[in-house]
């Protein structure tokens, strides 16, 4: 662990592309370069030397929520990645450490923790903050002062996305969807495209999924997640044909289909 902090060499699904560290960590695909940059800055900053600790706790965080479930596997504690996060954040100071702070403590299911932090953040204003605490809110049950929150504050395409995101978390498919929608009228990125149709497919509705995956792979040919969704719903729709052109896609675009376990 000490060499390699991240426990990882080699990235599952994207090892021979290049993203910049903060657009793989945005991105949610980590690529071997990725690997090898955050591995050798978690090395150095355990030591005690000055590095981006910010980067560093955001990484634990998605390896929390992509790959903890792995390590019981190898008799490590799930929450390996989350001790992680916490010991780097302790290096953020301001605002910023307060929020991965945050992160870390709603992560944990603190929520009443998360909510003392976050509510500390909002008072100036900030609208990034108030988002959060109003989808904090929500999350624990405070549907009439989240709602009133919300209505303050739903007037651009990122506070519509957050909102978005929040109905999806809490398993309101069917508002999400109408969310995301609204939010490609103001915005058509691959994400709200993607977020459509995993709503979709949460109502049951693979068929109506489709192209809304098609789109968000028409903007964006490297987004992963839109074909995997894709490739497993032609699966259940039983196209054998239209399956195997996602995995040549896939395989086009630069992704390991095999280890990602699509049969090309």
């Amino acid at each position: 662990m000490e060499e390699y902090p991240f426990l990882l060499r080699k990235s599952f699904i994207a090892p021979n592309k290049i993203f910049d560290l903060e657009d793989a960590i945005e991105r949610g695909i980590i690529t071997d370069e990725n690997l090898a940059t955050l591995n050798d800055m978690a090395r150095r900053g355990l030591k005690g030397e000055n590095v981006d600790f910010e980067i560093l706790t955001r990484a634990a965080l998605l390896f929390h929520r992509r790959y903890s479930f792995y390590l019981e596997n190898f008799e490590i504690s799930p929450d390996y990645y989350l001790s992680l996060a916490e010991l780097f954040a302790e290096r953020v100071e301001g605002e910023a450490g307060m929020f991965l702070r945050y992160k870390i403590l709603k992560e944990k299911g603190n929520f009443k923790g998360a909510l003392k932090l976050i509510d500390s953040l909002s008072r100036n204003g900030n609208k990034e903050y108030m988002l959060e605490k109003a989808a904090l809110l929500l999350e624990m049950g405070e549907k009439d002062a989240a709602q009133k929150l919300y209505m303050d504050i739903l007037d651009d395409v990122s506070s519509w996305e957050h909102f978005a995101d929040t109905l999806y978390d809490l398993a309101e498919y069917e508002s999400a969807a109408e969310a995301y929608m609204y939010v490609t009228e103001l915005n058509p990125t691959e994400r709200a495209y993607y977020k459509i149709a995993s709503s979709l497919v949460k109502l049951g509705k693979h068929k109506d999924a489709i192209e809304y995956l098609q789109k968000a792979i028409s903007i964006n040919r490297y987004h992963l997640d839109s074909y995997i969704l894709l490739y497993r719903i032609y699966g259940e729709l039983d196209m054998p044909e239209e399956r195997k052109k996602i995995a040549t896609r896939m395989k086009r675009a630069g992704f390991d289909a095999e280890l990602l376990g699509v049969e090309q």
